[in-house]
């Protein structure tokens, strides 16, 4: 799945051509349609027909324009996307739940769209329950004064700016720092109000420090089944997580792992890239393609949608032929005098005869942590090196393999990166911060 071609297919919409100057308010009846994506009819200026708002339950002056939608179950359905919980999206359950809660948060009016005003005025971030009735909402100042670790509490809109909150204008509400880029001129009408269609898309976009994880549904990948799945019980999650951490594979951070004994996907994925690193490190070309190999495997197995179960039986025969693997490869690093024990967190060949300049090294060269400040100091009040980290990466935008870089002081194989946009990039640092403090609410403990 191409998706560059994803993110840009926006890009046939004239940067100037309102397609407001000929839409009606209504969606086009089904019987106008000219084109089907996703399954539903499309109209001729590229909106959705009412067979769309029909199957999600949402009011018929509700127009999302379907390159939109698409653009967006292809991001969440992308395997190159590391946070992807998703095999595939049922989107009308998924714009219905968002639709559900959106509804509560908005005025009620007959209007077809939100006027600047309006806008401003909605509620900046929320909490709900697990049937997605609104249980609180928090103006701006209050959400602001939130401490930093709450996932219970949800951003309306993509307000984040890389350095503080804004208010809620038309440039967040359609900003690319959420998972799609979507259209604003879809949606915007020449007095500068924002269709309801528009402000829906982008409240169900709204990734980064919103709900759409909790939005979507359909068939899920490992991650999603660990997370987010309804049909998985606590404690179904409870004894997979119980299964992994006794049966999980040699991880090439030891004691540098966030938790030894504990299987963490995000850690063992970054484990097998430094094995990469490592393979190429000894000159050995049968090992390096090895290492590539079990990696492309690794993937496509954490990305599949196969049970709880059946994941443990394959995870179990990969299992064993990894280990032979890493037993090779310790054994060709012992032959060459690699010693990776002295300095694992660096990821750098270490012979024999310089060991004592690395330790040297090392211990003039103490731990200073990742310093980044943020603006709004009530925002974050825990100055623990992992929310250092994490500020840093939501400023920067880092990629997969700066977060490495940082987390490690070790520069990974691109072998499975490479293809990544860098729309796919920053999404990945920015769901660091957001998946880390949901699964403290899950079996699976994400520290990485």
């Amino acid at each position: 799945m191409n998706n560059n071609t994803n993110l840009n297919n926006n890009n046939n919409i004239s940067n100037n051509t309102s397609l407001k100057q000929t839409n009606s308010n209504l969606v086009s009846d089904k019987s106008k349609a000219v084109n089907k994506i996703l399954g539903y009819g499309v109209d001729e200026d590229g909106f959705f027909t009412s067979d769309f708002n029909e199957a999600t339950g949402i009011p018929k002056d509700y127009k999302i324009y379907a390159k939109d939608m698409e653009s967006f179950v292809n991001f969440q359905e992308n395997d190159n996307f590391i946070f992807s919980t998703h095999y595939k999206v049922d989107i009308a359950k998924t714009i219905g739940n968002a639709y559900k809660a959106f509804s509560q948060l908005i005025p009620q009016t007959s209007n077809s769209s939100f006027s600047q005003e309006e806008l401003k005025n909605l509620p900046y971030g929320f909490s709900m329950d697990k049937n997605y009735n609104i249980t609180k909402i928090y103006t701006k100042d209050e959400y602001e004064k939130i401490d930093f670790p709450q996932d219970t509490i949800y951003a309306s809109f993509n307000t984040w700016n890389g350095s503080y909150f804004e208010d809620i204008n038309t440039d967040n509400i359609f900003s690319n720092n959420g998972d799609t880029r979507l259209n604003k001129n879809a949606y915007i009408n020449e007095d500068g109000s924002i269709d309801k269609g528009g402000v829906l898309m982008g409240f169900l976009n709204s990734q980064l420090y919103g709900a759409t994880t909790n939005f979507l549904e359909g068939d899920t990948k490992l991650l999603g089944k660990i997370l987010v799945d309804k049909n998985v019980s606590e404690a179904e999650r409870n004894d997979f997580q119980n299964f992994m951490n006794k049966n999980k594979i040699q991880s090439a951070f030891y004691k540098d792992s966030s938790n030894p004994d504990e299987w963490n996907p995000f850690e063992e994925r970054l484990s097998i890239q430094l094995y990469i690193k490592r393979s190429q490190n000894v000159g050995n070309t049968e090992l390096a393609q090895q290492a590539r190999d079990f990696s492309k495997e690794y993937n496509e197995l954490i990305n599949s949608n196969i049970s709880l179960n059946e994941f443990k039986t394959k995870y179990l025969d990969f299992k064993e032929r990894y280990d032979g693997f890493i037993e090779n490869l310790e054994a060709e690093e012992k032959a060459k005098g690699i010693d990776y024990s002295i300095d694992i967190a660096s990821g750098q060949s270490i012979s024999n005869n310089k060991k004592k300049k690395t330790q040297d090294d090392n211990t003039q060269k103490s731990f200073k942590p990742i310093q980044a400040e943020s603006k709004n100091k009530e925002t974050y009040k825990d100055d623990n090196i992992r929310n250092e980290l994490i500020k840093k990466l939501l400023e920067n935008k880092f990629d997969l393999a700066k977060e490495l870089e940082i987390l490690f002081n070790v520069k990974i194989d691109n072998y499975n990166t490479n293809n990544n946009n860098s729309n796919e990039n920053n999404s990945n640092s920015n769901h660091l911060n957001k998946l880390n403090s949901k699964a403290k609410h899950r079996s699976v403990n994400i520290k990485v």
